[in-house]
């Protein structure tokens, strides 16, 4: 009903850019109430960091840094207000997973892991 539609609410996307596939969850900068999600990203702040996720600042950018730099990414998201914060994985198009074709399984688990998340950060 909003014109901006699922981007003021967490949720899951996945996606293509020219070289990867990417499945992301993400918080953009117009989110709804943002500040109230702030707990719930500390909350998880653990398992993002023990992961293999990758995070990011910029929905809009394919390149994504180490779960290892969640922590800056989440001070960055709550300090500045055109920041995103994004949790996600890249399967890279050159990839031997990709070249062999057998990858679907994997973008399903990867978006349900994601999706778990949305379901969370949704109640």
């Amino acid at each position: 009903q909003d014109k901006r539609g699922y981007k003021k609410n967490p949720h899951v996307e996945l996606g293509l850019w020219p070289d990867r596939y990417f499945v992301t969850f993400s918080l953009l900068a117009d989110a709804y109430n943002r500040a109230e999600f702030y707990p719930k990203y500390q909350d998880i702040s653990d398992q993002i960091v023990q992961s293999d996720w990758l995070v990011s600042n910029d929905h809009t950018n394919p390149e994504m840094l180490s779960a290892d730099h969640f922590p800056d990414a989440l001070a960055r998201y709550m300090k500045v207000k055109s920041s995103d914060l994004v949790i996600g994985f890249n399967l890279m198009a050159n990839s031997q997973i990709v070249k062999s074709g057998n990858y679907d399984q994997l973008l399903f688990d990867k978006f349900m892991s994601l999706s778990k998340f949305m379901v969370q950060f949704n109640h």
